[in-house]
């Protein structure tokens, strides 16, 4: 039995088919290669390009205006007044060479303000320096020294000094080396009005002075009373002879005179 055979084509479907399928790989790419060249240029070459971050443009703020610093001037300096005593001591020896205030130290440590005068009497040529020591308000004298005859850097040989008291009356004392003696001296005042007595009786009550000495006779005082009123004070008048103790007194005194030479403008 004869069987009748096709002919196989061997070779030729398969090649078509490579053939084909290359055909169609190669116009894949070319549409792919054309389609992002042409997206490349579109990139590259647009007229309005990529979005670029824009830069903001803010709307100025202005500047919140600052007061001006004033600067401190420096005022004119006003000089204090330096204080000066409310009140000053009779002082009525000749015409005035110096005086003013300065500050004394005390043998007691204590600083004291302190008011003094230079004065020379025109005609006898002497000089007299008067110093009050006062309190700190400057409105209350405490005490003042005389010293008559006075001669700077010579040794002090006779002093009067006053001590005053808020309530009482001034106490006033003498100081002499040469004699060695001290005299205290105090007065005291008295109402003064009518009198319930006689002017004859009033004159009989009035002692006008006692004086009383010790055994040695270097102590002596000397009372002036008055019973009746007529006058218008009693005083009375201590005397001492202390050598020593007037010589202490008087070394202290020119100390605190020192301070005042050293210490007024003239130095």
């Amino acid at each position: 039995m004869q069987f009748a055979r096709r002919s196989e084509r061997r070779g030729f479907p398969i090649k078509g088919k490579v053939i084909g399928l290359g055909l169609g790989l190669g116009l894949i790419v070319a549409g792919a290669v054309t389609y992002y060249s042409g997206a490349l240029d579109t990139i590259l070459f647009s007229d309005e390009g990529p979005p670029i971050a824009q830069a903001v443009v803010r709307e100025p703020v202005t500047a919140p205006e600052v007061a001006p610093i004033s600067m401190p001037i420096d005022a004119p300096r006003q000089d204090t007044p330096a204080p000066f005593p409310t009140i000053l001591p009779v002082a009525n020896f000749g015409e005035v060479l110096s005086e003013g205030l300065v500050q004394l130290l005390l043998p007691t440590g204590v600083v004291a303000d302190t008011w003094y005068t230079f004065q020379v009497d025109t005609k006898s040529h002497e000089m007299t320096l008067l110093f009050a020591l006062y309190n700190e308000p400057l409105d209350t004298i405490i005490s003042t020294a005389t010293v008559r005859n006075y001669t700077e850097g010579a040794r002090l040989d006779k002093a009067e000094i006053t001590l005053r008291y808020p309530n009482g009356p001034a106490r006033h004392i003498w100081l002499d080396r040469v004699d060695g003696t001290i005299i205290v001296n105090q007065q005291y005042t008295l109402p003064y009005g009518p009198s319930m007595f006689s002017p004859e009786l009033r004159l009989a009550l009035v002692y006008s002075g006692i004086n009383l000495y010790d055994e040695s006779r270097n102590k002596s005082a000397t009372l002036h009373l008055d019973l009746s009123g007529l006058s218008d004070g009693e005083a009375l008048t201590f005397q001492d002879s202390a050598p020593t103790a007037v010589e202490d007194a008087l070394n202290e005194i020119q100390e605190l005179v020192s301070q005042i030479e050293d210490r007024r403008p003239h130095k």
